[in-house]
């Protein structure tokens, strides 16, 4: 980690000491289109860009649009801007941006630019003749998708049409960006893009016709002469971007729908190349106060910008803007409601009055990146401490971390300890929410899921058991299954995330024969797509259905069995000594296992080969992969004449190697790391299979990284 920070400064040093000498004024007017470099997205447009390596969600559209990424749910805007105010210039645009599934977005967007009506002319007649309105009009389709955990990337296909009266142009150009996040919060960015790629552009059309006057003997006559126009090349850039978030002030509120804490300052920095114009470096700050709230300003340099009398720009170069969110939704009823974003921003420039933008935003679920956050920072905020608050009669899990894990029990060895975490893992697991028809995870799902597992965690030497169960929707068969992807997924999910070894969970799946909540509602459907998460231990359940055993009924058996005794002369009332309540405790054979068959080499190959995975698209191993290699090598060890096979497979991703290359170097990899431990070489042979073998549907996230895997075996 501190590599990349050093790499990514360095980087950053080495762009702001070559743009120093870099640029390319002696170009400029070689190109046209030049509106295509204009911005309108409103976040950005205050930025002026500089921000491409953190924009989030819709705002990519304007930069970055690896960013576009980050958007859930749907996002649409609408932008105007009056461009130096006092020459006329006005810009519309208008665009969508939603989820097409987890982790990919699509984008559409309109931008229409008009000058208003502009007097007609001629060296003759400098009088006006008429008027003419120019436009200029592009059409963008946008695709963004998450790569991996933190790298994110999108290209963007643009339509673009100028027209002058009876002449216009046509061309086609290509926008692209990346962006990596990292950081123990997540909290540092770099990006890259580039924009404006095509092929020359070219003027066409009846303007281009001129009647000129051919003299014939002594009278003459008009022919037409056909113009022809010349290329003009497309205003490519591309771009640099560093990015770091810094949060400061109180957790929030229990009751709050943010979950950061309430301040954020954003700083980036950028270096932009131009192909035709003088390159640029920007410093950018961004202030926001519980993301409702957002005051932004940035400056963008280039030689001789400060200098009214030299500088060949309009605006000054610096840039501010204010946003404001309008909630639409009650807070106390949605944590996650739907937003109006209302943004300002304003260039100053050194002529024509500046340039003036008002931005519209609608989010369905702009904080849905708070539950990432909860995800990556639970453990820190659950040992958080926080003055005691009066107790609740429901405990969420996102509004109590630290009192929740201060009343857990340190063991799990008494029914009072048994019953106590089984019901606080009920409290969890009932947030543990699924996207209707599949087994992803929804993010409130996710977030309650992460905690879970930090339960999980205290107990190490304790088996879980771990139910996966549907609504009605569909066929009972169907559910059965996607019962059991889902109650799978949860299992993956605690053992690659929260080193939860196989062996201490046990899957069960039902489908929809055990629903919580009537399956005539939607609210209902929701409450029983779910996963349950208990503790698995015999004879602790066992001990809890005799002591919760009705002690009234054994009363009344007491006093039907008592023999009768003759009336004496005076009333005696005799209470009879409390009787203890005998529990009959299972065996220390039963409880520890000892009656269940040893395994085999090949069962334990295959346990432990369910626990090895690979980075999609890489041969990095995770930590818990090379504990469970190094359990396999020990295998090994104990079996001194046993040969394994080792079966590689992925899935259908798009990656730097080719499939069957990636699963190659899979292999290397294990089989390196074995041989370095002392295992003989030729006790080991392998088979890379590529993404030919699925054994699981490849069209979602749960699919792909089922197929992702390594398949241990014993040869005989």
């Amino acid at each position: 980690m501190m590599k990349f920070y050093k790499w990514s400064w360095c980087v950053g040093l080495l762009i702001l000491g070559v743009s120093g000498n870099a640029g390319n004024s002696d170009r400029v007017g070689e190109a046209g289109a030049y509106e295509l470099l204009i911005n309108t997205q409103a976040r950005t447009m205050g930025l002026l860009g500089i921000n491409s390596a953190n924009v989030r969600g819709i705002d990519a559209l304007g930069t970055n649009i690896a960013g576009l990424a980050h958007n859930k749910g749907m996002s649409v805007f609408s932008n105007y801007t009056s461009w130096l105010s006092a020459t006329g210039t006005s810009l519309f645009n208008v665009g969508v941006g939603g989820e097409i599934s987890n982790g990919n977005n699509i984008g559409f967007s309109i931008g229409y630019m008009t000058y208003g009506d502009m007097d007609r002319t001629t060296s003759i007649s400098p009088e006006p003749l008429s008027t003419f309105s120019p436009f200029y009009l592009n059409i963008g389709l946008s695709y963004a998708r998450v790569f991996g955990r933190g790298v994110r990337a999108g290209v963007t296909g643009r339509l673009i049409n100028e027209s002058i009266n009876n002449l216009s142009a046509t061309g086609f150009a290509i926008d692209a960006g990346m962006q990596y996040t990292t950081g123990e919060k997540e909290d540092f960015h770099f990006g890259v893009f580039v924009r404006n790629l095509g092929f020359p552009m070219k003027y066409a059309g009846d303007g281009l016709i001129l009647n000129r006057p051919v003299p014939l003997g002594s009278s003459q006559y008009d022919l037409p002469f056909f113009n022809r126009a010349a290329k003009f090349e497309l205003p490519t850039q591309f771009s640099m971007a560093i990015s770091k978030d810094l949060y400061f002030g109180n957790k929030p509120a229990a009751s709050d729908i943010f979950c950061k804490p309430i301040h954020r300052l954003s700083i980036s920095t950028n270096f932009v190349y131009n192909s035709f114009t003088p390159n640029n470096y920007g410093l950018g700050l961004e202030y926001s106060f519980r993301e409702e709230v957002s005051l932004r300003a940035g400056f963008l340099y280039e030689d001789n910008a400060l200098n009214k009398e030299t500088t060949t720009r309009a605006h000054m170069g610096a840039s501010a803007g204010i946003s404001y969110d309008l909630k639409l939704k009650d807070r106390k009823k949605s944590k996650n409601p739907a937003v109006l974003e209302i943004s300002y921003n304003y260039r100053p420039s050194w002529v024509f009055g500046g340039t003036h933008n008002f931005g519209f935003v609608y989010f369905t679920n702009k904080y849905s990146y708070c539950d990432e956050y909860v995800i990556a920072k639970a453990a820190e905020v659950a040992k958080t401490v926080v003055p005691e608050k009066k107790p609740e009669p429901e405990i969420k899990y996102i509004t109590k971390y630290d009192t929740i894990f201060r009343e857990a029990p340190a063991k799990i060895e008494t029914v009072i300890e048994y019953k106590k975490v089984n019901d606080m893992l009920k409290n969890f697991a009932s947030n543990i929410e699924f996207k209707t028809g599949t087994a992803i995870l929804t993010d409130r799902g996710e977030g309650a899921l992460m905690v879970v597992g930090e339960m999980l965690k205290n107990y190490p030497d304790t088996r879980f058991l771990i139910e996966g169960h549907t609504d009605d929707d569909g066929t009972p068969e169907n559910n059965m299954r996607l019962s059991m992807l889902r109650a799978k997924t949860v299992a993956r999910y605690l053992n690659e995330f929260k080193s939860i070894p196989d062996v201490s969970m046990k899957v069960e799946w039902y489908g929809e024969t055990k629903p919580v909540a009537d399956n005539s509602s939607e609210e209902g459907k929701q409450r029983n797509r779910r996963v349950e998460v208990k503790v698995l231990d015999a004879k602790l359940e066992n001990m809890s259905r005799s002591s919760s055993a009705p002690r009234k009924a054994e009363a009344l058996k007491e006093v039907e069995t008592k023999k009768p005794v003759a009336a004496p002369t005076a009333l005696k009332v005799e209470t009879p000594a409390p009787k203890k309540e005998e529990i009959k405790i299972p065996s220390e054979s039963t409880e520890t296992g000892a009656d269940v068959p040893k395994k085999t080499p090949q069962e334990e190959l295959n346990e432990y080969a369910n626990t090895i995975s690979f980075k999609a698209g890489t041969d990095s191993l995770s930590r818990m992969s090379k504990r469970a290699i190094s359990t396999v090598v020990n295998v090994l060890k104990d079996n001194p004449t046993m040969k394994i096979k080792i079966d590689a497979h992925t899935d259908n991703g798009k990656y730097a190697l080719s499939n069957m290359e990636l699963t190659e170097k899979m292999i290397k990899t294990i089989k390196d790391l074995m041989v370095q431990q002392g295992i003989d070489a030729s006790r080991i042979s392998s088979e890379a299979f590529g993404d030919t073998k699925p054994k699981d549907t490849n069209d979602s996230e749960i699919g792909r990284k089922n197929n992702r895997r390594i398949e241990l075996k014993v040869v005989k």
